[in-house]
């Protein structure tokens, strides 16, 4: 189940996530969707997922974000172009 998930889930919630520039409130609100999804396939509460997670070797998708963003930033900052590089280092010190 959790690789149905990964394939044909995760991919529509990650589009594009990773050039936004995500609020504390957005990110949780698409941790608790993506945790209520889970909650039910696996048929557990809130406080189990932590172990699920932990045993499929998942990260939480508020974890993938930050991550897909932050990759996403240091891919700019490697850009030839100097002003790219320069607004993402600009985010880049803001993020870290």
């Amino acid at each position: 189940m959790q690789h149905l998930v990964n394939v044909y889930c995760k991919p529509y919630l990650l589009y594009g996530a990773d050039v936004i520039n995500w609020t504390q409130s957005e990110l949780a609100s698409i941790k608790w969707t993506f945790n209520s999804a889970m909650c039910k396939i696996y048929k557990v509460k809130f406080q189990q997922l932590d172990d699920i997670y932990k045993y499929t070797c998942q990260l939480d998708i508020a974890d993938v974000i930050m991550h897909r963003h932050r990759n996403f930033l240091c891919n700019l900052w490697h850009s030839p172009n100097v002003i790219i590089r320069h607004l993402a280092s600009v985010e880049l010190y803001s993020v870290v």
